[in-house]
């Protein structure tokens, strides 16, 4: 889905949303970030996270990184620098999610 077709809307810096699933009595949606990905290189960073129908994030399944290494070729130390900042701007962007986690 699109960002205008998500509501309640999307924690901040996420870009899209999968369809509402239910699991037991719980329903909720998968929301995600683009794939940052590192340049000259197939290595990226994304997050994903599950979103309940008030909007709240759920804490029993906090948000994920998900960190892509592709093949095992070396990186250049601009590549590393890059990855390590990605690593670090989706640790901060988890941290911020966090705050938008259900109380129960």
């Amino acid at each position: 889905m699109t960002t205008n077709d998500c509501v309640p809307a999307l924690p901040w810096g996420a870009a899209g949303c999968t369809e509402w699933e239910l699991d037991g009595d719980e329903l909720y949606r998968i929301v995600y970030t683009d794939e940052q990905r590192v340049d000259g290189c197939e290595h990226g960073v994304h997050l994903s996270a599950l979103q309940h129908p008030d909007g709240t994030l759920s804490r029993e399944n906090p948000t994920e990184i998900y960190v892509y290494i592709a093949g095992d070729g070396p990186l250049s130390g601009a590549q590393s620098r890059a990855l390590a900042q990605m690593l670090l701007d989706a640790a901060e962007q988890a941290d911020g999610w966090a705050a938008l986690e259900s109380s129960e």
